[in-house]
């Protein structure tokens, strides 16, 4: 019998496998540990992110459509028509340098290329490791800057809305340029200045003065439009020997226009120191209603009559050289109805008597002896004045008046009738001659 243990080898033992199960756990730890740290990483990464200012930025952005942000540009004022004028779908944000800190990101808007809105960033949402994401604190428009100079007292209106007094920043910011005129007048106020943060172009701006009239823009310096108040323009009408001063300014004759002779005086030159008339100024770009006067070449001051923005002066009535003359007056058109009438038939009398009133040679002494032979055979007429009376003395100068006699016949059978007479008077040899008779009926129904 064979043994087999000659044969037969010993089996080893078999043992756990404790480094396989450990490598595997070292391995399952390292996957562990690295995925807790790339989510660690991660999380760290997206909180590193959120946080960062830009995000609030680009949130903002992502969530705003064109509409919304017309709606917003509107909301501040910004006129439609301005609005439209953007491009809405090429909204970019940017850093703002100059407003940027890192407690108080600053960012702002722009369309296209015209800056609109600044954004200011505050802390929000508090997040993981001790950080916060940024919300947006403000939003506000860009000032444009824009201003307008004009009347205090003016309206001024953007795309017909009226702005209130509350955009004046300066009442009294600009002085006027005046012509020599209106020079030291310090009730001329400057233009004021509006300034309109909220408008960026004047295309919508209309303005109107204080009595609704609109002022023109006269011109542009950057953002600054200027509208001056309105000049007037005003015409004189005075006497040609007058002396006609605006505010304290005596007007030159130079300045004088359309002359218009006194047709009562036409051929008395050679009775007369001048020609009495009219004439005319023009006094343009005032911007107040002016102080005007005129005073004749005798002293006299004229009254005015003003009929919007013309003035009339003229003579008037001389109350003191009537009173000292109306007496002489009456004689002399006494004396002038006695020869026309040949009272009593003593004609030579009262030619005398007449002549006597009436510088040698002028027209009426020419008249009264072409009259002489024909009134003599001229039987006596009743020509008694049933009234008669001096109403208007009007001075030309020192040695020349007219003098208005309102008379009435007896023999006039006519209901309210009145003639009127002028008696043209002039000094010669010392006292007062007739050299003039204009003779004016009229018949006033009463």
């Amino acid at each position: 019998m064979k043994k087999k243990g000659k044969y037969l080898q010993k089996k080893p033992r078999k043992t756990f496998p404790w480094f396989t199960l450990c490598f595997c756990i070292y391995l399952i730890l390292m996957a562990a540990a690295i995925s807790y740290g790339l989510l660690l990483l991660w999380n760290r990464m997206d909180v590193y992110e959120r946080s960062r200012p830009h995000q609030a930025m680009e949130s903002m952005m992502a969530s705003t459509t064109p509409e919304g942000w017309h709606d917003l540009l509107s909301s501040y004022g910004i006129s439609d028509h301005y609005i439209e004028t953007l491009d809405l779908q090429d909204a970019v944000y940017y850093k703002d340098i100059n407003r940027y800190t890192e407690s108080a990101p600053a960012y702002g808007i722009r369309f296209g290329s015209t800056r609109m809105l600044y954004i200011t960033l505050q802390p929000g949402e508090t997040l993981d490791f001790g950080s916060f994401a940024w919300a947006i604190k403000s939003i506000e428009p860009v000032k444009s800057g824009l201003c307008i100079y004009a009347p205090a007292d003016a309206t001024i209106t953007v795309e017909g809305k009226p702005i209130g007094k509350e955009y004046m920043t300066e009442e009294d910011a600009l002085p006027l340029t005046v012509g020599p005129f209106e020079e030291g007048r310090v009730e001329i106020p400057g233009l004021a200045k509006f300034r309109l943060d909220h408008v960026y172009d004047n295309s919508g701006i209309a303005v109107t003065d204080a009595q609704g009239r609109p002022l023109e823009l006269s011109h542009e310096t950057g953002k600054s439009s200027y509208y001056p108040p309105l000049m007037e323009n005003y015409t004189v009408t005075a006497p040609s020997d007058a002396t006609v001063s605006v505010n304290g300014i005596a007007l030159p004759e130079s300045d004088a226009l359309d002359y218009v002779a006194n047709e009562d005086f036409k051929d008395l030159d050679e009775y007369i120191p001048y020609m009495p008339g009219t004439v005319r100024y023009e006094v343009n770009d005032l911007l107040l209603r002016p102080e005007i006067t005129a005073v004749t070449s005798d002293g006299t001051v004229l009254n005015v009559t003003e009929e919007g923005n013309h003035f009339t002066f003229a003579r008037e009535h001389n109350e003191a050289l009537a009173a000292e003359q109306e007496a002489y007056i009456l004689e002399a058109f006494d004396a002038y109805i006695a020869f026309s009438g040949n009272r009593d038939g003593v004609l030579r009398t009262n030619y005398s008597r007449y002549m006597s009133y009436l510088v040698p040679e002028s027209e009426p002494a020419q008249r009264a002896v072409g009259a002489l032979e024909s009134l003599s055979w001229m039987s006596n007429r009743d020509e008694s004045l049933k009234s008669c009376e001096v109403s208007e003395v009007i001075s030309y100068s020192d040695d020349l008046f007219t003098a208005q006699i309102d008379f009435t016949m007896k023999s006039d059978t006519t209901e309210n009738a009145n003639s009127y007479l002028f008696f043209f008077l002039r000094t010669a040899e010392e006292e007062w001659k007739v050299f003039r008779i204009l003779n004016k009926t009229s018949f006033l129904a009463g």
